[in-house]
């Protein structure tokens, strides 16, 4: 229970701080993910940096959790 709660902390906290740093790059990088952006802007995107590659990684899970929830809802 204990880990569990440390890794969701940590996943909530890298998600707060890149939303209070970059807040348009993490919205971006959500929408990106979910496929809600066309393929032709990706490109780019990340030629603009708007597309957080520290917010892919697989211990992320809130930022995986949103990603989920809008591919199911779009």
């Amino acid at each position: 229970m204990h880990c569990l709660r440390a890794l969701l902390f940590g996943s909530i906290a890298r998600q707060m701080k890149a939303m209070a740093v970059h807040p348009v790059a993490t919205v971006t990088t959500i929408l990106h993910c979910s496929r809600l952006l066309p393929h032709d802007l990706t490109v780019d995107l990340q030629r603009r940096r708007l597309i957080r590659h520290e917010l892919l990684n697989r211990h992320d899970f809130l930022f995986r959790i949103i990603v989920n929830m809008l591919t199911c809802f779009w």
